[in-house]
């Protein structure tokens, strides 16, 4: 076996291990965990057939197999990015909405405050 093989099998045993113990141990959450477990099938597809890591040097005519594997991990990491850009755009629309909330509310008991204060007599106060 050549040593690229051995190297591609023993990270992506590796990273399949960790994806799915983080997930186990609840690490991840679970709108998150859909994400990794796509990564974690990658790598167990690498584990069973490194030789897609050879069709992939055929399909974009680079040499280094190197080259390759950082060219998925630049994907990959493309997107997580993306995902995560989605994820904190929807918690920045929900802080927007609470932030509008409070303000209502605490404008309400300011209002319920002042009523208060006008219907009780002043020689209570």
């Amino acid at each position: 076996m050549e040593p690229k093989y051995l190297v591609i099998r023993l990270l992506s045993i590796m990273m399949f291990f960790l994806i799915i113990r983080l997930i186990y141990g609840s690490k991840f959450k679970t709108g998150a965990s859909w994400i990794w477990l796509v990564f974690g099938l990658g790598f167990l597809v690498l584990m069973f057939w490194p030789g897609a890591i050879d069709l992939s040097m055929k399909l974009l005519r680079t040499d280094s197999w190197f080259e390759i594997v950082l060219f998925f991990i630049l994907i990959s990491l493309l997107v997580i990015n993306i995902h995560f850009a989605m994820v904190i755009s929807g918690l920045m629309n929900i802080s927007k909405n609470l932030a509008q909330e409070i303000t209502f509310l605490n404008r309400e008991i300011e209002n319920n405050k002042k009523s208060i204060k006008t219907q009780i007599p002043s020689n209570i106060l």
